[in-house]
C-alpha cells in the first residue's frame, strides 16, 4: 500500500472495529472512575462525549437534551485524530460505551433515556424530569429527602426474590413495587421503560440489578 492507502486503510479499520464492537472503548488503562465536570463557578456542568460515526445512538441523545433544555458541552471524538480536545477528554475518561455523560463527579455511558434523566436530576437539577417521570421518581426519597433504594418488581420473578435476599442480609432498606400487578403498569412501564424485572433504582438514578451497584450509587448521594 502507498502512505495514503494505509492511512486509508487504517481509518477504515478503525471504524469496522468502533462498530462492530457496539461503540465500546477502552485506553490502555481501562475505564478511570475518574471523571469531573464542574464550570468556573463551581457548579455540576454537562459534557457529552460522542463518536463521529456513532449514529442513531448518539443522535438520540442530542435530542433528549435538546428535548429537556439541557444546556451541555459536546465533544465528538475522531479516533483517528489524536490532537483534538475531545480524544483527549475521551482518554482521561478512559474509555466507554458512546455516548459519554459527565456531569459534577458522575457518568454514564451509552443512552437509555430513563437513566440518563435519573442522572440529570442526581447530578444537575430535578427540573430535567418530565411531568410523568417527576411523579414517579419524587417518591423515591424519605421525607428527609434520603435517596430511597426501589425495587420494581413481581410476585413471580425469581432474580427479585434472589435480590431480595442480599438487600436483606446488607441491611439495606427498600421499598419493593409489585410494577406487573399494579394498576399504573403500563403507565410505570411507558414512563420509566420498565420492561424486565427487578428494575432497581436509588433515588433518581436508574441502577443495574447487581448489590454492589446498588451501594455504589447510594454511597454517590
Amino acid at each position: 500500500f502507498s502512505e495514503a492507502g494505509s492511512l486509508v486503510m487504517k481509518k477504515l479499520l478503525i471504524i469496522i472495529a468502533l462498530v462492530g464492537g457496539g461503540f465500546h472503548f477502552y485506553n490502555n488503562g481501562g475505564w478511570s472512575g475518574g471523571a469531573s465536570s464542574y464550570s468556573a463557578d463551581g457548579q455540576a456542568a454537562l459534557k457529552l462525549v460522542t463518536f463521529n460515526s456513532c449514529g442513531a445512538v448518539c443522535d438520540n441523545a442530542v435530542d433528549d437534551l435538546d428535548r429537556r433544555g439541557v444546556e451541555y458541552s459536546h465533544y465528538e471524538v475522531d479516533p483517528s485524530d489524536k490532537s483534538t480536545e475531545a480524544y483527549a477528554l475521551w482518554q482521561d475518561l478512559g474509555g466507554g460505551t458512546f455516548p459519554i455523560f459527565v456531569a459534577g463527579d458522575g457518568m454514564i455511558d451509552g443512552y437509555h433515556a430513563p437513566k440518563l434523566a435519573g442522572f440529570l436530576a442526581h447530578r444537575l437539577d430535578e427540573s430535567y424530569l418530565s411531568a410523568d417521570e417527576e411523579f414517579l421518581l419524587d417518591d423515591h426519597f424519605y421525607a428527609s429527602g434520603e435517596p430511597m433504594v426501589v425495587m420494581y418488581g413481581a410476585a413471580w420473578c425469581g432474580y427479585c426474590k434472589k435480590l431480595r435476599g442480599e438487600l436483606n442480609s446488607a441491611g439495606i432498606d427498600f421499598m419493593e413495587i409489585d410494577a406487573d400487578a399494579s394498576a399504573d403498569k403500563e403507565f410505570i412501564a411507558q414512563t420509566l421503560q420498565v420492561s424486565g424485572y427487578p428494575t432497581m433504582y436509588v433515588g433518581y438514578e436508574r441502577v443495574g440489578n447487581r448489590l454492589s451497584d446498588i451501594k455504589s450509587v447510594l454511597s454517590a448521594y
